[in-house]
């Protein structure tokens, strides 16, 4: 019984998806912090930065894009994932008296983002591009859907 439960766990995720991410596998703490905090944001395509992003949670948001159609209904599942990933994982983790959404509205920017960056094929100019000249795109991508979140957040508050 324990076996089957040592053999599940050591497949749970399977290899192939860290490894697909150029991951080592098992994840190796000093791999792990390089790729999430450097080499993600050198990605090319804004969709790509999120694939490499947090590793550890990576593995269940892909199987929650996945039930909801993942490539059959990239933008609709895509969408879903990054509202819920804002919502459960930021605004209701840092609730204080009253709950804010500015991360979920930020989520739900960068959900468009991300799929904008995917339709259009943006890795492919990227790609050729120097990796600082990534890093810049991703990090100014990652502000500009934070501060719209806020603002709209700040805007939408106002209202209620």
């Amino acid at each position: 019984m324990m076996k089957k439960i040592q053999n599940i766990a050591e497949q749970f995720p399977p290899s192939t998806f860290y490894t697909n991410r150029g991951y080592k596998h098992p994840l190796q703490t000093k791999d792990l912090l390089i790729r999430w905090w450097f080499l993600s944001f050198t990605q090319p395509g804004f969709h790509r930065f999120w694939r490499v992003w947090n590793p550890l949670l990576n593995y269940a948001l892909f199987l929650f894009y996945i039930i909801l159609g993942g490539n059959k209904r990239p933008f609709l599942a895509g969408f879903v994932v990054f509202t819920s990933c804002g919502f459960l994982l930021h605004d209701l983790l840092t609730l204080k008296e009253v709950i804010e959404l500015d991360m979920t509205i930020s989520f739900m920017i960068w959900a468009i983002l991300c799929d904008l960056s995917r339709r259009y094929k943006l890795h492919k100019i990227q790609a050729k591009w120097p990796w600082i000249a990534n890093v810049l795109v991703n990090v100014f991508l990652l502000v500009f859907g934070k501060q719209a979140g806020l603002f709209l957040w700040e805007l939408l508050s106002k209202n209620i």
